[in-house]
């Protein structure tokens, strides 16, 4: 017989067990986002970035960066990318220095680049390169011979991009963009 203070087993596959993994494992980050509750935070944002705006203004955020955050949101985790493009592109226009410019453009060549439209990849692409040799710092360099290589690939340029690739492998810092072992595949098989 069984000690009772001995938990009994239990079966993996079993509906309480099953429960209890996922409300264990929710993430905030995770959060199902419904169509009123995106909304809020949205006017919360507005509210935010008019406060940041305002003379009295006491807050060490800018609106700006609420601007970028409010795009962020949007992109990130209401995954409307219209409506982020525009923002992005809103706080893009009063963007100051070529490090905070190219952040935002990245953010906006990843939605480009997710819908495939290669000649909008392209022209910002271009943009950022010209950011870059106007004061970019190597951070930003190495992210952007990234991105070009990944544009490369999907211009079917492999040679050009297992060099973007090569060049930027040893510091590498991009993972919010591409995961390190997915661009170490990527690097592997545009060698052979």
């Amino acid at each position: 017989p069984r000690n009772p203070k001995t938990p009994k087993p239990q079966n993996p596959n079993s509906t309480e067990n099953q429960n209890y993994n996922m409300e264990k494992s929710q993430d905030p980050d995770k959060k199902l986002w419904l169509p009123a509750d995106i909304e809020a935070k949205l006017k919360d944002f507005d509210e935010k970035i008019e406060n940041a705006k305002s003379e009295d203004n006491t807050s060490l955020v800018s609106a700006d960066t609420l601007k970028v955050e409010k795009g962020l949101f949007l992109k990130d985790k209401a995954k409307d990318f219209d409506r982020a493009e525009e923002v992005l592109w809103d706080a893009l226009l009063t963007a100051v220095g070529p490090n905070w410019k190219l952040e935002i453009y990245f953010e906006i060549l990843q939605m480009t680049i997710s819908k495939l439209e290669i000649q909008s990849v392209k022209k910002d692409i271009e943009i950022c390169n010209e950011l870059v040799n106007n004061g970019g710092d190597w951070e930003k360099k190495n992210k952007l011979k990234v991105y070009n290589g990944v544009v490369a690939i999907m211009t079917w340029e492999y040679k050009k991009a297992s060099d973007y690739f090569l060049d930027s492998v040893a510091t590498f810092s991009c993972s919010e963009f591409i995961d390190f072992w997915v661009f170490f595949v990527f690097q592997i098989l545009h060698f052979v």
